[in-house]
């Protein structure tokens, strides 16, 4: 039987990141881009990731390259 190893998306360990580092809640972002905080939680559980708009947004949110979202190891 195959593993069902999940590997937590980097979109989310970064969004954690940088969320800690500049001291800003789910709901802030959210409002920010106009997404329902529920979306920032999946984001940042790794559960989803935000489409290729919605992760440029994040990186002006940020003031970071979108890279850093898809580059960061879980």
């Amino acid at each position: 039987m195959p593993s069902q190893t999940t590997r937590q998306k980097p979109v989310g360990a970064a969004l954690r990141r940088l969320m800690a580092e500049q001291d800003v809640r789910a709901e802030e972002i959210a409002y920010k881009l106009g997404v329902s905080a529920s979306t920032v939680a999946r984001w940042m559980a790794g559960r989803t990731e935000p489409n290729r708009g919605m992760g440029e947004r994040l990186a002006e949110l940020f003031e970071v390259e979108r890279k850093v979202f898809y580059e960061e190891a879980a």
